[in-house]
Formats: structure tokens, C-alpha cells, sequence
């Protein structure tokens, strides 16, 4: 009678720990950020899943921080992520839209790249890393056009150009005086 007794105590723990486990995998998995960040995080937390399961988490977490612009965070969970399954494309991807909204355009292409690299029909990563190499490439034409005008300018001994600048007008500084030519 105590055997039968302390199983069926043991089961009834065991099943709600069960269902705790399954509500904090519906909170990580709804549509709003704070019941996302909530729940995947006990998920973690716990240490209890296994490896490509807390990935999913991570990634999860990850993402309801990026809906937040919480960048920093973001970050850290999509490389969690990816470290625990470096097989999944869509880490890439997502980690990779972090990187250019934060500016770092060098290591969204990087990330794009992984993904193409694993999943070469992923047409976001395609895309995203065509958008970031014709904004270099728009950059570095700008950049030489400049550096042209103002060759053709200080060889004529023409002053630098002003610019706008908070309302007032300030000369743009030529490469040369910038001291790189």
C-alpha cells in the first residue's frame, strides 16, 4: 500500500512539474515578448532540457529581446544559441539582423554567409548580404567620387567645400587634410 501509495505521489509531481515545463514552453513560444523572455527563461534557467531544446529557448528569448531592440541581449542569446546548435541556419540569419541593426555590418555578413553556407536555398540570407555588399559598395564609390573632387579642388588651390553642419557652415575637410593621401 506505501509503494503504490509514494508512486502515485511520485507521478503526481512528476506531472506537474511536467505541466509547468509545458506552460513555460507555451510562454516562450507566445506571441508577446514579455510572456517570450518569461517563460524561456526558466526554461534555461532549469538546465533540465536538452541541448537543441535550450537553443530553441535561447533563440526564442533572443528574439522577443530583438522585438524589443535590446540588442545586447539578443546577441548574447542567438550566440548561445548557435553555440549549443551551430547547425541551424535561421541563428545565423537572426543573430545576422542584429549585427546591422547595431551597425556592424562586417559581422552581419559574416553571419549571412554562415547561413548560406548551411542552407544555400535561404533566400533571406541571401538577400540581406546582397543589400549589405551594395551599401559598401554605394559607400566606397561615394568615398572615391570625394576623394576626386577634392584631388581636382586642391589642384586648382581651391578651398574645401562647406557643408551644413547644426546650422552653420564648416568646410569639409579634403583627403588630403585628412592625412591620408
Amino acid at each position: 500500500m506505501r509503494l503504490a501509495l509514494s508512486i502515485g505521489v511520485g507521478l503526481a509531481l512528476a506531472g506537474s512539474a511536467w505541466a509547468a515545463s509545458k506552460q513555460d514552453w507555451q510562454d516562450c513560444r507566445a506571441d508577446h515578448p514579455d510572456r517570450n523572455i518569461a517563460g524561456c527563461t526558466r526554461i534555461i534557467e532549469s538546465r533540465k532540457a536538452p541541448p537543441a531544446q535550450l537553443a530553441a529557448a535561447y533563440y526564442s528569448r533572443g528574439s522577443a529581446y530583438g522585438e524589443r531592440s535590446d540588442y545586447t541581449r539578443a546577441l548574447a542569446d542567438y550566440s548561445e544559441a548557435i553555440r549549443l546548435n551551430p547547425k541551424n541556419y535561421e541563428f545565423f540569419v537572426s543573430r545576422g539582423l542584429i549585427y546591422e541593426a547595431r551597425g556592424e555590418k562586417d559581422r552581419a555578413i559574416a553571419d549571412y554567409s554562415e547561413a548560406i553556407r548551411l542552407n544555400p536555398m535561404d533566400f533571406e540570407a541571401f538577400t540581406n548580404r546582397g543589400l549589405l555588399n551594395l551599401f559598401y559598395a554605394r559607400q566606397r564609390l561615394r568615398g572615391q567620387r570625394r576623394a576626386r573632387s577634392c584631388d581636382r579642388r586642391l589642384q586648382r588651390g581651391d578651398p574645401p567645400v562647406p557643408e551644413a553642419h547644426h546650422g552653420l557652415l564648416q568646410p569639409r575637410p579634403c583627403v588630403s587634410e585628412e592625412g591620408r593621401s
